[in-house]
């Protein structure tokens, strides 16, 4: 067997590298039982790992003494690894926590301060009320994303969704919508006086569309448009929405407007030849317009959205406006009675007393009537 692989030179100096090859002699001669080792026990608990690899030679054999000493070396290096780690993940998540405790805090302002503001805003829309509520609550950072993501939406958006209170009249509504049969006939016995009769209505007008255009003595085109309003009848209205045509053609629809298709269409003269001179091109068309009026019990005027008439009356069923043009629409008859129908019922008469079948409803007449 050949000799084994010498250490290399170490910052111990010749001494120790006489005695390591005086050691391998022996072991060559079979004389030695023990090597000695480069550092003595007292000198490995204050030499450091990295000193410990350091001096040794990748290609040299490690004896078992040493091969001990380079373990106790490596346990001790990897045990302060460990409590440095630890130290340094419980000082960063310290940190971590602060700064969450600091952006939470900023947060929820943040959440409270547009809170306050959007309460402080005139109502544009409520929900339904089925509907969840969108408050802008706390930021808690553990549930989904979707309070955070409604904070981050413009504040007019969330002011036209936002939920207000209802009032009196929007919770009775509420309740109607649930009720059924008899017991949704009853709600007729509401004040007549806050109930609205919504009437389909046309709007007829004829507008003349007028245009005065020229070029001047370099070619530059000039226009002025204008239109105004002829008078209409209200017999030519009722033809108009019967039979969807005028003198001026047939209606067609586009958009929910009813209207005739005629066009300013004309040709820029030329320059020089055609310049400074005022060409007029004048066009005519009829409209019909779908619109709703509405009557109260108690009010002859009629309402609607497409203007003032209070010199109108509900009852006639046609209005001539200011501008010329006629709004026509067909009056509910319910709107003049006195009364309002409750329900049908069966019942009794006694006398002047009639006593319903369910004994539920009680009328009390001040003359006798005939029993038909």
């Amino acid at each position: 067997m050949g000799p084994p692989t010498t250490r290399s030179q170490t910052k111990k100096g010749e001494k120790w590298v006489e005695a390591t090859q005086q050691t391998n002699l022996l072991e060559d001669e079979g004389l030695s039982e023990t090597s000695e080792s480069k550092f003595g026990a007292t000198d490995l608990a204050v030499i450091p790992l990295p000193q410990v690899l350091h001096e040794l030679d990748d290609t040299a054999a490690v004896l078992e003494r040493d091969a001990k000493r380079l373990r106790d070396s490596t346990v001790d290096a990897i045990s302060d690894v460990r409590v440095e780690a630890q130290s340094t993940s419980v000082r960063l998540a310290q940190e971590v926590r602060e700064s969450n405790s600091s952006l939470l805090e900023g947060l929820n302002a943040s959440f409270k301060a547009v809170d306050d503001r959007m309460r402080m805003v005139p109502t544009v829309a409520t929900l339904a009320p089925d509907g969840s509520a969108p408050r802008i609550p706390f930021f808690s950072g553990t549930t989904d994303g979707l309070q955070l993501s409604a904070w981050l939406r413009r504040f007019d958006d969330i002011a036209r969704t936002r939920v207000v209170p209802l009032n009196s009249e929007q919770k009775a509504n509420l309740l109607i919508a649930y009720l059924e049969e008899v017991a949704r006939e009853k709600i007729e016995e509401l004040s007549e006086e806050d109930r609205r009769y919504d009437s389909p209505a046309s709007l007829c007008k004829i507008m003349e569309h007028t245009v005065v255009y020229s070029v001047n003595f370099f070619g530059a085109p000039a226009e002025s448009h204008s239109e105004s309003h002829r008078s209409v009848t209200v017999e030519h209205c009722r033809r108009m929405q019967t039979h969807k045509r005028c003198e001026f053609g047939m209606l067609s629809s586009s958009d929910g407007i009813y209207k005739t298709p005629n066009s300013l269409i004309y040709d820029w003269p030329s320059a020089p030849f055609g310049c400074c001179v005022e060409h007029t091109l004048s066009v005519t068309n009829c409209y019909l317009v779908p619109t709703t009026v509405h009557g109260r019990h108690g009010s002859s005027v009629p309402e609607s959205s497409i203007g003032d008439l209070r010199h109108c009356a509900y009852r006639e069923g046609s209005c001539v406006l200011h501008d010329g043009s006629v709004l026509i629409w067909s009056p509910i008859q319910e709107e003049s009675c006195q009364f309002a129908l409750v329900a049908k019922m069966h019942g009794h008469l006694l006398g002047n007393v009639w006593l319903s079948d369910s004994k539920e409803f009680a009328l009390s007449l001040g003359r006798r009537l005939v029993r038909s």
